[in-house]
């Protein structure tokens, strides 16, 4: 699995889940959660607690492309790299998130 540290990232955060570690990371589509330790994943609602996650719900993945320089990052779907998920990390005053100005 490929992954980075990701130091001044704030949309990413490492959690505990039944004692695995847990990846979160907030998108402009939703909260990922990555299982480090069983390689699999979810995307849920923002606000959702990966507890409450139903086991089903988690894919495998072959690695987490992330980086500190660029907010997008990759879910590997495969070991050919052929299969993927992209999404761009929502960190703060998200432009991409915030409700159209209404007059």
């Amino acid at each position: 699995m490929t992954r980075s540290t990701l130091t001044a990232a704030a949309a990413v955060s490492t959690l505990d889940l039944y004692g695995d570690p847990v990846l979160h990371v907030r998108s402009c589509s939703g909260w990922w959660f990555f299982n480090l330790q069983r390689s699999t994943f979810c995307i849920a609602d923002p606000g959702t607690d990966p507890a409450f996650v139903t086991p089903s719900t988690w894919q495998p993945f072959v690695a987490l492309q992330l980086s500190d320089d660029d907010p997008g990052f990759r879910v590997v779907l495969d070991a050919d790299g052929q299969r993927g998920l992209w999404a761009q990390r929502c960190e703060g005053d998200c432009p991409r998130c915030a409700p159209p100005d209404r007059p």
